[in-house]
């Protein structure tokens, strides 16, 4: 049992792989482009944010409240990390619910729309989607940990 398990997870990593690595199109990815980063720069410019992060809890879908960082530097460091490089657009599926849920909160009194960035850890990378508007984007190692580093 454990290895039927072991191989069907192997099998679906090297299938989605290929997939990646062939432009394939098996309902993974429907299309790849940049993404307009208009509905992300109200989320990621503003210095009076604190940024809320929930953490999967066991397996399942289910999340609670990890912390809240209100440390300007932290802040602008995760806001600099999801403004670097360019977000695809895409129709994104993984085998396991986000590692963690992050979202900026602004601290002064004003309102800004929530953008809900799902955060994944895999292979030394960090793996970021956000569900609402289909983008997706793969940090550096170096980013990834310092990624968890302050979400951890």
């Amino acid at each position: 049992m454990r290895y039927g398990l072991l191989l069907t997870f192997l099998l679906i990593m090297f299938g989605l792989a290929s997939c990646e690595s062939s432009g394939a199109n098996n309902g993974l990815t429907t299309h790849t482009e940049q993404v307009n980063k208009d509905h992300l720069t109200e989320s990621l410019s503003k210095s009076s944010d604190k940024l809320i992060i929930a953490k999967r809890v066991g397996m399942e879908n289910q999340y609670e409240d990890h912390k809240e960082i209100n440390d300007e530097k932290s802040v602008s460091t995760v806001r600099s990390i999801l403004n670097k490089g360019e977000w695809e657009e895409v129709k994104f599926l993984m085998t396991r619910p986000a590692d963690y849920k992050v979202h900026f909160q602004p601290t002064d009194g004003s309102e800004a729309k929530a953008v809900l960035y799902e955060v994944w850890f895999t292979n030394d990378n960090a793996e970021i989607y956000i569900s609402g508007i289909h983008s997706y984007k793969k940090t550096s190692k170096e980013d990834a940990e310092t990624l968890g580093t302050i979400l951890k």
